[in-house]
């Protein structure tokens, strides 16, 4: 998933992923693209 920037907060931000391929949230990663 491609989160934009824009849709960020300073500081504290809440995400949350919907999978309906029975994906496992467990193996989620999350990097930052410069």
């Amino acid at each position: 998933y491609h989160v934009p920037r824009s849709w960020l907060n300073e500081g504290l931000n809440t995400l949350v992923l919907f999978e309906e391929l029975g994906g496992n949230p467990s193996q989620i990663k999350f990097r930052t693209v410069h």
